[in-house]
């Protein structure tokens, strides 16, 4: 039986990069022929057991050592650290605990955003309202403090299996206080 982590790593890989993966028995796979070939090359998650190598089927066994020796020098920055250039960073996180907040509180600090909004939406990330305000992303949600959005939640990716919230955070609490916890972290090569 595959553990729940990595079904979630199986279902968040193929929706962020619309490729295919068989199931995640082995900490080692490649890509299904039949897939999309993304542009990265290696994408390795730290899950709380196993590091898990996603592999494109089009990279040589040489080619694989170095890329594996360079990611065995960066996984430990991968969380902290400053990264090569041509490495790409994503932690994944999961709520690990029912919330502590009552929903007349939650509903007094966030809120659907719409397009009145995005004025709020420019200064709390330049040029970014008609990426946030396009229909993939609905629906749209902002955590407002003292008149300024300090947070946003939007669909990041949809498949049939999976609809993942992106949260885009400047300001705020730590995971810790939101009851988040990493499920895991993938670096991309």
């Amino acid at each position: 039986m595959v553990s729940s982590d990595r079904v979630m790593l199986r279902l968040h890989i193929e929706a962020v990069w619309g490729v295919h993966l068989p199931p995640l028995f082995l900490n080692t796979v490649e890509l299904l022929t039949e897939s999309v070939q993304p542009s990265w090359k290696l994408y390795v998650a730290e899950l709380s057991t196993a590091y898990i190598h996603v592999w494109r089927p089009d990279v040589g066994v040489v080619e694989r050592e170095a890329l594996l020796a360079h990611m065995n020098t960066m996984f430990p920055l991968a969380l902290t650290g400053t990264l090569s250039p041509h490495i790409s960073r994503e932690v994944v996180l999961y709520q690990r605990a029912v919330p502590t907040m009552s929903l007349s509180t939650a509903q007094c600090i966030a809120r659907p955003l719409t397009s009145h909004d995005r004025a709020l939406i420019e200064i709390f990330e330049p040029g970014s309202a008609d990426y946030f305000f396009h229909s993939v992303r609905h629906p749209l949600i902002g955590v407002i403090d003292e008149g300024c959005l300090v947070s946003v939640a939007h669909s990041s990716r949809r498949t049939a299996e999976a609809c993942e919230l992106g949260l885009i955070r400047y300001q705020g609490h730590a995971e810790e206080d939101m009851h988040l916890q990493r499920r895991f972290c993938g670096l991309l090569l």
